[in-house]
């Protein structure tokens, strides 16, 4: 019976670590999503300050499964991907040097560490001072795309290099341009801190997100409308211009320059001017809305994919695509029509018949060179 009971136990055993298995396949499988989701917001949306949890770990022979919670710095370094990372401006880190003390007056030590991911040690130095002192000069440089380590990704290994000794404070503070020379104590104290790294910090990266961390879909926004402003408003200008400097001489010219029906069809000008303005700016609001819809669409899209394929990699580098694809497009324009309904004077009674113009679809055309008699 002793016999029976050990295998029983030894089955029951098995059970719970297939068990403890299946939460850790079905909680990797969450962590993906959650990474793939994070990534592509943080493309779309320009909130490159992660919220994901460690990757769920588990011991093969654990009848246990745990699963992981809260953000770590080593989880933040390693968070962006390279395509991400060096689209950000900041300080590359060129040479990083750790000292050592290895011998002198009984105190010395020696430690072994590895070069940081990334980097290699190419020199290595002895220094002797006095009584027997001896210091060995390790320098790690970076071996690979220097873009790769700057902005956020360089400050996160900054940050990792100093709390693992591989450099002291004065040398963060010597490469840490931006001041922020700090050795966080705990995840909630490092995820203020890089929030407000990230908010007292402009850059410009690849996407677009410039002052204080703002979704570069807005910038691209503003860029549109402003080109698109800068296309129509000017024509819309010179025809107003050029339409009350013709009315004013077929005024001065009929003697009907200070008239009832001079301010009248000034008035109808000048309102049409106004009307015009608006309705220009409104299609240029339009097309800024249709810009964001195609981009909502593309995030939407780099979800499915992420859900479909369960791949963050592969979603993540279809949004980039999409954010590219989106970038590289420019508006198309028509010139604008003849849009000012103006009045002859001169040829009959005044009708001010500028009411009833049609306003519908004045980019590509408007109406064109209509009138109203004056006289």
């Amino acid at each position: 019976m002793g016999g029976g009971g050990k295998s029983n136990d030894a089955a029951i055993n098995e059970q719970r670590k297939a068990a403890a298995e299946a939460r850790y396949k079905d909680d990797l499988r969450s962590w993906r999503m959650e990474r793939g989701v994070n990534e592509i917001n943080n493309l779309f949306d320009g909130t490159p300050l992660p919220s994901l949890r460690d990757k769920p770990t588990y011991n093969t022979n654990s009848t246990n499964y745990t699963p992981t919670t809260g953000v770590s710095s080593a989880n933040m370094q390693n968070y962006y991907t390279s395509s991400i990372a060096k689209g950000f401006q900041g300080n590359i880190l060129d040479a990083m040097t750790r000292f050592v003390r290895t011998g002198g007056r009984g105190d010395g030590y020696s430690e072994t560490m590895a070069a940081p991911e990334g980097y290699k040690l190419v020199t290595q130095t002895v220094r002797t001072g006095g009584r027997g002192d001896s210091d060995e000069v390790q320098k790690y440089v970076w071996q690979g795309n220097r873009d790769g380590h700057t902005g956020q990704q360089g400050y996160y290994d900054l940050n990792k290099m100093l709390q693992a000794g591989v450099i002291n404070k004065s040398v963060y503070d010597q490469y840490n341009k931006n001041g922020n020379g700090f050795l966080y104590d705990s995840d909630a104290e490092q995820t203020g801190q890089l929030n407000k790294y990230l908010q007292d910090n402009a850059g410009k990266n690849q996407y677009g997100i410039t002052e204080n961390n703002k979704n570069w879909v807005d910038d691209l926004a503003g860029t549109y409308l402003t080109a698109y402003n800068d296309y129509y408003m000017p024509q819309l200008q010179n025809q107003y211009s050029e339409a009350n400097k013709n009315l004013t001489y077929d005024l001065a010219r009929t003697g009907l320059l200070r008239s009832s029906a001079a301010a009248d069809t000034q008035s109808d000008l000048a309102r049409q001017n106004a009307e015009n303005t608006a309705m220009v700016k409104s299609q240029g609001d339009q097309g800024v809305a249709a810009l964001k819809s195609k981009i909502n669409s593309a995030k939407q899209n780099a979800i499915n994919q992420l859900y479909s394929t369960e791949n963050p990699e592969v979603a993540a580098n279809q949004a980039l695509s999409s954010i590219r694809t989106i970038q590289s497009e420019q508006p198309s324009y028509s010139p604008l029509g003849d849009i000012f309904k103006t009045a002859v004077v001169g040829m009959g009674g005044y009708s001010s018949g500028a009411a009833d113009r049609r306003y519908n679809n004045i980019i590509t055309g408007g109406n064109r060179k209509a009138s109203s008699t004056v006289g």
